[in-house]
């Protein structure tokens, strides 16, 4: 049953965000939540979560010439069984970074609580990643095909447009995942906790800081010129810090 990467289509996205969903549910990530909230218990409050993220993601992809979907499909199926969100980016992307408000949130606690921890998360790369390169925003493989090698076909497809691009490559690793990218020439430049914080937090804040658990995450980098080796390859923005003193 062999698997084949391909692009993305409007029909596509529906079942590609559903299999978002199930893969960043099986086991949990804290993370996820911050972009892909469900605001009730029932059944169908998580349909509804699942369609209001699948109509704003989508329009997030119509509305930024630098992000490129893909899926991986079970050609024995046809089935739609893993995927990835990478930022083409060909110019420094945070030249002037912008707060991402996340309007998707309830008003209130939650949404406070989100917009600290998204600052909080896109820090380390409006620091570090000023210069062109790919980043691979999101990666997933359904929890059923596992190990099949999904993964493998994604960051080798990445790897391969960086080289085109002659660019640098970055990705925040969660916990997941983490133990997987340095086999593909990455290493990791900061671990990352996401402590928002406030003086007078009200329910819907503690109930984040209760449910919204490991809200961690591996800033990692993969040189332009190929894997990462310890004590030859040159981090950029070390040597732009050594420029300014």
């Amino acid at each position: 049953m062999p698997l084949e990467l391909q692009d993305v289509t409007h029909t596509d996205f529906p079942p590609l965000i559903n299999c978002l969903w199930e893969s960043y549910e099986s086991p949990p990530q804290g993370l996820f939540r911050l972009f892909c909230p469900v605001n009730a218990v029932g059944a169908t409050d998580r349909a509804s979560a699942i369609k209001e993220s699948t109509d704003r993601l989508w329009d997030w992809k119509t509305s930024d010439a630098d992000t490129y979907w893909q899926k991986v499909i079970d050609t024995s199926s046809g089935n739609i069984i893993g995927g990835a969100l990478w930022k083409l980016h060909d110019k420094n992307p945070h030249e002037h970074p912008e707060n991402l408000d996340p309007y998707w949130q309830p008003e209130g606690g939650q949404r406070d609580f989100s917009a600290q921890a998204l600052a909080q998360h896109e820090e380390p790369r409006e620091r570090l990643a000023t210069r062109a390169h790919v980043f691979l925003n999101v990666i997933f493989v359904h929890p059923s095909h596992r190990r099949r090698g999904a993964a493998k076909l994604i960051l080798e497809w990445g790897i391969q447009k960086a080289a085109e691009m002659d660019v640098e490559m970055w990705l925040d690793a969660w916990p997941l995942g983490r133990v997987v990218y340095p086999r593909y020439g990455f290493t990791i430049v900061e671990k990352h906790k996401l402590i928002p914080k406030t003086e007078n937090p009200d329910e819907a804040w503690k109930a984040c800081e209760l449910e919204w658990t490991n809200l961690e995450s591996w800033v990692m980098w993969r040189p332009k010129e190929g894997p990462y080796v310890e004590g030859k390859s040159v981090k950029p923005w070390e040597v732009a810090e050594n420029k300014r003193s």
